[in-house]
């Protein structure tokens, strides 16, 4: 929070959650999993908040604000997890296909970005209050880098 002066006033707010899964899979500390496997995603919101006040008068006060939830998940996250090329391999001399989900991955989830505006009227012993509010879904990406592929299905 911060008094610009006698009249403004504008709070702000920031986290982000860096989320791994448990040595970043999901079911590898359990055992029932590879490393290879690599399927569960690990997720990083973001919230951006920002408020501003203004008390024009004794009778008039303006508020607004916008709100960005950035939501994004990723594959591989950390070189940390064993494997810093983000790659997985298919052995084709099996009749079946197995730790299918090699490449690194990038996604957005959710990203509504919210914005407010209002104004209120005292009168005695009414309050007159109008505004607007939009919200938005920024749009959603992907990125998929699967490398050098040599091998052949």
């Amino acid at each position: 929070t911060w008094q610009i002066n006698a009249k403004n006033k504008v709070n702000g707010f920031y986290e982000w959650q860096r989320n791994n899964q448990p040595n970043n899979f999901a079911y590898l500390n359990a055992g029932v999993s590879s490393m290879e496997s690599g399927n569960p995603y690990c997720n990083h919101p973001q919230l951006f908040m920002s408020t501003w006040n203004n008390t024009a008068s004794s009778k008039l006060l303006f508020e607004g604000g916008v709100l960005l939830y950035n939501s994004w998940a990723s594959t591989y996250d950390n070189a940390c997890a064993g494997i810093p090329t983000n790659r997985l391999y298919r052995d084709t001399t099996l009749l079946f296909p197995f730790n299918g989900n090699g490449p690194s991955v990038f996604r957005t989830g959710q990203r509504p970005f919210k914005q407010r505006f209002s104004m209120t009227y005292l009168t005695g012993a009414h309050r007159f209050k109008a505004g607007f509010a939009a919200d938005e879904s920024l749009p959603y990406q992907s990125f998929v880098d699967r490398g050098a592929t040599p091998y052949t299905y």
